[in-house]
């Protein structure tokens, strides 16, 4: 495949993100009113005549260690992602998958999300319900920093897990 030029949304470097942390809330229609602070300070810039060239030939030429990615071929074995039966066992099988990839002796996963190429969500939804699609992520981004990524380790460790894992002597890895 030829390389493509394309343009690439992600949030813009402002100054109040210095002071004021990027936010986004979303409310039920019945918890919000105009006299409320906004419910985001995202601001979006676009950058163009990126080029994205197709490396799926060259695999063997992008580690995690050597590019911060590597790619990894996978089926999986859940026809259909409905049903939240069929999200814990897509969850267990990636689980499953990233262990033997990464040779771990240990894979926690979470935050297991649909996604549907959209535009809108119902106005009311369950944020709970993992059967209902989110929107695509709007922009290039990172869901994990050099700063949160330590204290996300600890949110979603198992409880059990936490004095063996964060004694010291064990390499994290963050997967999206």
């Amino acid at each position: 495949m030829p390389d493509i030029v394309t343009s690439i949304e992600h949030l813009a470097d402002l100054d109040l993100y210095k002071v004021e942390k990027p936010y986004n809330v979303v409310l039920s229609p019945d918890q919000w009113d105009a006299s409320l602070p906004p419910r985001s300070n995202l601001k979006f810039e676009r950058k163009d005549n990126i080029i994205v060239t197709d490396i799926r030939d060259q695999i063997d030429n992008y580690t995690l260690d050597t590019a911060g990615f590597n790619i990894a071929n996978h089926t999986s074995n859940i026809p259909r992602l409905e049903t939240k039966d069929d999200l814990l066992g897509y969850q267990n099988e990636t689980e499953a998958f990233l262990t033997k990839w990464f040779e771990a002796e240990r894979v926690v996963c979470w935050d297991v999300k649909l996604r549907e190429n959209r535009t809108t969500l119902p106005s009311v939804f369950d944020m709970a319900d993992w059967t209902i699609p989110q929107l695509p992520a709007q922009g290039a981004h990172n869901d994990v920093t050099f700063g949160s990524g330590p204290t996300q380790i600890v949110r979603h460790l198992p409880d059990e897990l936490k004095p063996k894992y964060l004694a010291g002597g064990y390499r994290f890895r963050i997967v999206k």
